[in-house]
């Protein structure tokens, strides 16, 4: 699972993880899944064994972080992410590389709580395990 993961998701920083995207990547989880564990591609969708989708959206979140909190500000990924920020006041696109960052009204705000590493990474855990 660990080799298909890690290809599958590569990039997954740049999607838009739209709901259509999601269930996309539910539903093939769950097929690829049952193969392996030998139940029913239903329980797989609704309570899969590996939870790709989160592991995609927490692998996205600690991206986020890593861009924000990082010392270079001339690093174009970063410029990009803070003019998302700025551009939907501080909360970033629907489905974008933000959608599990905590609510804030300012990009000043997310960088904030992005150099709260521990507080991040805790976010990040949460997410992973789909408690967010």
């Amino acid at each position: 699972v660990a080799g298909v993961y890690s290809v599958l998701v590569y990039g997954c920083e740049c999607w838009d993880l739209t709901e259509k995207t999601a269930t996309a990547l539910r539903a093939w989880n769950a097929r690829r899944l049952s193969m392996i564990t030998g139940r029913e591609i239903r329980e797989e969708y609704t309570s899969p064994s590996f939870d790709l989708l989160n592991c995609a959206r927490a692998r996205r979140l600690k991206w986020a972080g890593q861009l924000l909190s990082g010392e270079d500000e001339n690093f174009l990924p970063r410029r990009v992410a803070i003019a998302e920020l700025e551009s939907t006041g501080g909360r970033g696109k629907p489905g974008g590389i933000f959608q599990d960052a905590p609510v804030c009204r300012s990009s000043q705000e997310m960088v904030g709580k992005a150099k709260d590493k521990l507080r991040w990474w805790m976010r990040v855990e949460k997410v992973s395990k789909g408690e967010l």
